[in-house]
Protein backbone atom coordinates (compact mmCIF):
# COMPACT_ATOMS: atom_id res chain seq x y z
CA UNK A 1 0.00 0.00 0.00
CA UNK A 2 2.87 2.58 0.83
CA UNK A 3 3.84 2.83 -3.00
CA UNK A 4 0.18 3.31 -3.88
CA UNK A 5 -0.09 6.36 -1.17
CA UNK A 6 2.94 7.87 -1.62
CA UNK A 7 2.87 7.74 -5.76
CA UNK A 8 3.14 11.76 -6.74
CA UNK A 9 0.01 10.93 -9.24
CA UNK A 10 -2.09 9.63 -6.34
CA UNK A 11 -3.25 6.31 -5.26
CA UNK A 12 -5.96 5.89 -8.09
CA UNK A 13 -2.84 5.95 -10.71
CA UNK A 14 -0.61 3.56 -8.63
CA UNK A 15 -3.14 1.06 -8.06
CA UNK A 16 -4.20 1.23 -12.34
CA UNK A 17 -0.30 1.14 -13.15
CA UNK A 18 0.04 -2.42 -14.68
CA UNK A 19 3.66 -2.46 -13.68
CA UNK A 20 3.18 -2.32 -9.93
CA UNK A 21 1.93 -6.39 -8.88
CA UNK A 22 0.28 -7.41 -6.70
CA UNK A 23 -1.98 -4.76 -6.26
CA UNK A 24 -3.36 -4.19 -2.84
CA UNK A 25 -6.02 -5.78 -1.80
CA UNK A 26 -6.03 -3.71 1.09
CA UNK A 27 -7.99 -1.11 -1.01
CA UNK A 28 -10.94 -2.74 -0.76
CA UNK A 29 -11.24 -1.90 3.15
CA UNK A 30 -11.76 1.97 2.68
CA UNK A 31 -15.04 3.48 2.12
CA UNK A 32 -15.78 3.85 -1.28
CA UNK A 33 -18.79 6.50 -1.23
CA UNK A 34 -20.06 10.25 -1.54
CA UNK A 35 -18.84 12.78 -1.21
CA UNK A 36 -15.25 10.79 -1.95
CA UNK A 37 -14.15 7.55 -3.20
CA UNK A 38 -12.17 5.48 -1.46
CA UNK A 39 -8.70 6.73 -3.65
CA UNK A 40 -9.76 10.06 -2.63
CA UNK A 41 -9.95 9.14 0.63
CA UNK A 42 -6.21 7.52 0.36
CA UNK A 43 -5.17 10.69 -1.30
CA UNK A 44 -5.97 12.33 1.62
CA UNK A 45 -3.76 10.50 3.81
CA UNK A 46 -0.90 10.02 1.27
CA UNK A 47 -0.69 13.65 1.36
CA UNK A 48 -0.57 13.90 5.29
CA UNK A 49 1.95 11.09 4.57
CA UNK A 50 4.12 13.49 2.37
CA UNK A 51 3.51 16.63 4.24
CA UNK A 52 4.90 14.81 7.67
CA UNK A 53 7.77 13.44 6.12
CA UNK A 54 8.56 17.33 4.47
CA UNK A 55 8.23 19.15 7.98
CA UNK A 56 10.36 16.28 9.13
CA UNK A 57 13.30 17.30 6.91
CA UNK A 58 12.61 20.40 7.30
CA UNK A 59 13.09 20.07 11.15
CA UNK A 60 16.54 18.42 10.69
CA UNK A 61 18.08 20.41 8.23
CA UNK A 62 16.65 24.13 9.32
CA UNK A 63 19.56 25.78 9.28
CA UNK A 64 20.29 24.44 5.49
CA UNK A 65 16.84 25.41 4.50
CA UNK A 66 17.28 29.08 6.07
CA UNK A 67 20.57 29.56 4.31
CA UNK A 68 18.78 27.87 0.38
CA UNK A 69 16.00 30.76 1.16
CA UNK A 70 18.26 33.26 2.02
CA UNK A 71 20.07 32.89 -1.42
CA UNK A 72 16.63 33.16 -3.01
CA UNK A 73 16.89 29.01 -3.60
CA UNK A 74 13.98 27.86 -1.12
CA UNK A 75 12.25 26.31 -4.83
CA UNK A 76 15.68 24.36 -4.77
CA UNK A 77 15.27 22.97 -1.46
CA UNK A 78 11.69 22.12 -1.58
CA UNK A 79 12.54 20.30 -5.01
CA UNK A 80 14.97 18.33 -3.18
CA UNK A 81 12.83 17.68 -0.34
CA UNK A 82 10.17 16.18 -2.82
CA UNK A 83 12.40 13.93 -4.68
CA UNK A 84 14.11 12.62 -1.74
CA UNK A 85 10.55 11.41 -0.37
CA UNK A 86 8.97 10.08 -3.59
CA UNK A 87 13.17 8.40 -4.61
CA UNK A 88 13.93 7.31 -1.06
CA UNK A 89 10.43 6.48 0.37
CA UNK A 90 10.59 5.60 4.43
CA UNK A 91 11.45 2.05 5.04
CA UNK A 92 11.34 1.51 9.18
CA UNK A 93 9.06 2.81 11.52
CA UNK A 94 11.47 5.10 12.82
CA UNK A 95 10.85 8.46 10.85
CA UNK A 96 14.21 9.73 13.18
CA UNK A 97 16.42 7.73 10.60
CA UNK A 98 14.71 8.62 7.63
CA UNK A 99 16.70 11.74 6.60
CA UNK A 100 20.17 9.95 7.33
CA UNK A 101 20.97 9.46 3.16
CA UNK A 102 19.31 13.13 2.08
CA UNK A 103 22.75 14.41 1.91
CA UNK A 104 23.83 11.51 -0.46
CA UNK A 105 21.09 11.84 -2.61
CA UNK A 106 21.43 15.43 -3.11
CA UNK A 107 25.23 14.99 -4.33
CA UNK A 108 24.71 11.90 -6.62
CA UNK A 109 21.11 10.99 -7.62
CA UNK A 110 19.03 14.28 -7.51
CA UNK A 111 17.87 16.02 -10.84
CA UNK A 112 18.26 19.20 -8.88
CA UNK A 113 21.81 20.51 -8.71
CA UNK A 114 23.13 22.98 -5.89
CA UNK A 115 25.82 25.33 -7.47
CA UNK A 116 26.86 26.90 -4.02
CA UNK A 117 29.69 24.73 -2.67
CA UNK A 118 28.77 25.90 0.93
CA UNK A 119 25.15 24.61 0.83
CA UNK A 120 26.83 20.75 0.33
CA UNK A 121 28.60 21.30 3.41
CA UNK A 122 26.05 22.18 5.42
CA UNK A 123 23.86 19.62 4.78
CA UNK A 124 26.17 17.09 5.45
CA UNK A 125 26.87 19.25 8.87
CA UNK A 126 23.20 18.98 9.56
CA UNK A 127 23.09 15.27 8.72
CA UNK A 128 26.23 14.43 11.00
CA UNK A 129 24.16 16.49 14.00
CA UNK A 130 21.54 13.93 13.20
CA UNK A 131 23.84 11.06 13.07
CA UNK A 132 25.45 11.99 16.61
CA UNK A 133 21.86 12.21 17.61
CA UNK A 134 20.92 8.34 16.80
CA UNK A 135 24.06 6.56 17.39
CA UNK A 136 24.90 5.34 20.77
CA UNK A 137 27.75 6.39 22.10
CA UNK A 138 31.13 4.95 22.55
CA UNK A 139 31.27 3.92 26.57
CA UNK A 140 33.64 5.97 28.74
CA UNK A 141 36.91 4.17 29.99
CA UNK A 142 39.45 6.46 28.55
CA UNK A 143 40.52 7.90 32.20
CA UNK A 144 40.98 4.04 33.54
CA UNK A 145 43.26 3.17 31.09
CA UNK A 146 45.52 6.31 31.25
CA UNK A 147 47.36 5.23 34.57
CA UNK A 148 47.72 1.50 32.50
CA UNK A 149 49.65 3.16 29.76
CA UNK A 150 53.69 3.23 30.22
CA UNK A 151 56.26 4.53 27.89
CA UNK A 152 56.41 1.02 25.85
CA UNK A 153 52.73 0.86 25.46
CA UNK A 154 51.67 4.40 24.32
CA UNK A 155 53.58 4.16 21.22
CA UNK A 156 51.35 1.67 20.08
CA UNK A 157 48.12 2.08 22.06
CA UNK A 158 45.00 2.94 19.92
CA UNK A 159 42.92 5.94 21.15
CA UNK A 160 39.17 5.41 20.57
CA UNK A 161 37.55 8.25 19.70
CA UNK A 162 33.48 8.01 19.75
CA UNK A 163 31.51 6.44 17.46
CA UNK A 164 29.43 9.89 17.47
CA UNK A 165 32.34 12.13 15.69
CA UNK A 166 32.43 12.93 12.25
CA UNK A 167 35.07 15.22 10.59
CA UNK A 168 34.29 17.99 8.10
CA UNK A 169 36.34 19.27 5.62
CA UNK A 170 35.06 21.89 3.52
CA UNK A 171 35.87 25.14 1.48
CA UNK A 172 33.04 27.15 3.24
CA UNK A 173 32.71 28.25 7.08
CA UNK A 174 31.01 25.50 7.92
CA UNK A 175 30.42 26.48 11.77
CA UNK A 176 29.99 30.40 11.02
CA UNK A 177 26.98 28.81 9.09
CA UNK A 178 25.56 26.51 11.98
CA UNK A 179 26.04 28.83 14.79
CA UNK A 180 24.62 32.00 12.64
CA UNK A 181 22.72 31.19 9.22
CA UNK A 182 22.57 34.87 8.19
CA UNK A 183 26.83 34.75 7.64
CA UNK A 184 27.37 34.43 4.17
CA UNK A 185 27.54 31.73 2.66
CA UNK A 186 31.16 32.34 0.79
CA UNK A 187 33.97 30.08 0.36
CA UNK A 188 37.25 31.72 2.68
CA UNK A 189 40.75 31.72 0.68
CA UNK A 190 41.33 28.89 2.47
CA UNK A 191 39.51 25.46 3.88
CA UNK A 192 37.88 25.13 7.13
CA UNK A 193 37.36 21.66 9.36
CA UNK A 194 35.54 21.06 12.39
CA UNK A 195 33.96 18.05 14.75
CA UNK A 196 30.34 16.87 15.05
CA UNK A 197 29.60 14.57 17.97
CA UNK A 198 28.03 13.84 21.24
CA UNK A 199 29.63 14.83 24.31
CA UNK A 200 29.78 13.56 27.69
CA UNK A 201 26.80 15.44 28.80
CA UNK A 202 24.69 13.62 26.20
CA UNK A 203 24.70 17.28 24.13
CA UNK A 204 25.98 17.88 20.07
CA UNK A 205 28.77 19.75 19.60
CA UNK A 206 29.64 21.69 16.54
CA UNK A 207 33.62 22.92 17.13
CA UNK A 208 35.76 24.21 14.56
CA UNK A 209 39.66 22.38 14.71
CA UNK A 210 42.97 23.51 12.89
CA UNK A 211 44.23 21.83 10.00
CA UNK A 212 46.81 20.00 12.15
CA UNK A 213 44.50 18.84 14.73
CA UNK A 214 41.92 17.77 12.15
CA UNK A 215 44.68 15.97 10.57
CA UNK A 216 46.05 14.31 13.86
CA UNK A 217 41.89 13.40 14.97
CA UNK A 218 41.73 11.71 11.79
CA UNK A 219 44.28 9.79 12.25
CA UNK A 220 43.13 8.68 15.61
CA UNK A 221 39.77 7.86 14.22
CA UNK A 222 40.97 6.07 11.52
CA UNK A 223 41.96 3.77 14.75
CA UNK A 224 45.89 4.26 13.88
CA UNK A 225 48.41 3.94 16.66
CA UNK A 226 50.77 6.66 17.83
CA UNK A 227 53.73 5.26 16.57
CA UNK A 228 51.98 6.04 12.73
CA UNK A 229 50.82 9.14 13.11
CA UNK A 230 52.97 11.85 11.61
CA UNK A 231 52.40 15.61 12.55
CA UNK A 232 54.20 18.76 12.51
CA UNK A 233 52.90 19.71 15.90
CA UNK A 234 54.60 20.15 19.24
CA UNK A 235 54.71 17.81 21.82
CA UNK A 236 53.02 20.24 24.35
CA UNK A 237 50.44 20.97 21.33
CA UNK A 238 49.60 17.10 21.36
CA UNK A 239 49.31 16.80 24.56
CA UNK A 240 46.88 19.59 25.12
CA UNK A 241 44.98 17.61 22.02
CA UNK A 242 44.20 14.79 23.87
CA UNK A 243 43.38 16.70 27.18
CA UNK A 244 40.86 18.25 25.75
CA UNK A 245 39.39 15.54 23.56
CA UNK A 246 39.51 13.16 26.79
CA UNK A 247 37.65 16.45 28.91
CA UNK A 248 34.96 16.63 25.75
CA UNK A 249 34.25 13.19 25.38
CA UNK A 250 35.95 12.70 21.89
CA UNK A 251 38.48 10.12 23.07
CA UNK A 252 36.79 7.33 24.58
CA UNK A 253 39.10 4.59 25.03
CA UNK A 254 41.91 2.98 24.94
CA UNK A 255 43.06 -0.34 23.19
CA UNK A 256 46.46 -1.30 24.90
CA UNK A 257 48.83 -3.62 22.93
CA UNK A 258 51.29 -5.14 24.93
Amino acid sequence: MKWAITNPSGARVAVQAGEYEPKPSCTSWVVDAPPLDRFERIDIYGSAFFMRLRDYLHSIFPKSQEVFERLSLGDVFDKLVAEYIVSVPSSTPNIDTFGLAFVDFCRQDSSTPIENVALYGLLELESSVLRAHLIACTPQRVLEKIPLLDASSLETARFITDSTLSLLESTADLVALWRDPTHAPTSPSHKTWCAVWRDLSGGTRVEPLKENAFQFLTALHSGLPLHAITTKAEGTQTQQWFQEWVENGIIRDIAIIH
